[in-house]
């Protein structure tokens, strides 16, 4: 039997998403060695082209230099933003500082394993995952970046 879902009720609705987002099958589907050549594909040319087209063209030369920061919202399992600090570098386009957050803590844990496996030791201490509701986003992200989330971890 289906379960049906109560949108009246935003705290069973972010329940089930975290449920979901949770469980074993989900994690092995949003995590690098797992999830298919085909989200590689897309990673290192569809999404490549965008992000270095927008790179390229609409941040400055001087934030370049510096270093530029990002943060993913809804990172998942980490695929995309480990992907991009890596793609970056290999460009020589210097990661100020990467951050990831998600809602499911469980993501966000196979997320830093993810990172220690496939990011350079350097790469890893400019990278940062947390949990972090998007209700909340802005203060409990900010609270985990600055108080609690383990650089490379």
């Amino acid at each position: 039997m289906k379960k049906t879902v109560n949108h009246d009720d935003p705290s069973v609705l972010n329940e089930e998403f975290l449920e979901e987002y949770s469980r074993e099958d989900s994690l092995r589907r949003y995590s690098k060695e797992t999830a298919g050549n085909g989200i590689g594909y897309l990673l290192e040319h569809d999404y490549g082209e965008i992000y270095f087209g927008v790179i390229e063209n609409q941040i400055p030369e001087v934030r370049l230099q510096k270093g530029i920061r990002l943060w993913e919202f809804g990172c998942g399992a980490g695929m995309n933003l480990i992907h991009l600090v890596s793609a970056l570098e290999r460009r020589g386009i210097l990661v100020q500082y990467a951050v990831g957050s998600d809602f499911s803590e469980a993501l966000i844990d196979v997320a830093k394993q993810e990172a220690k496996k496939y990011l350079t030791a350097d790469q890893n201490q400019k990278v940062r995952f947390c949990v972090a509701s998007h209700e909340n986003l802005l203060e409990e992200a900010a609270t985990a970046v600055l108080d609690t989330c383990e650089v490379g971890m």
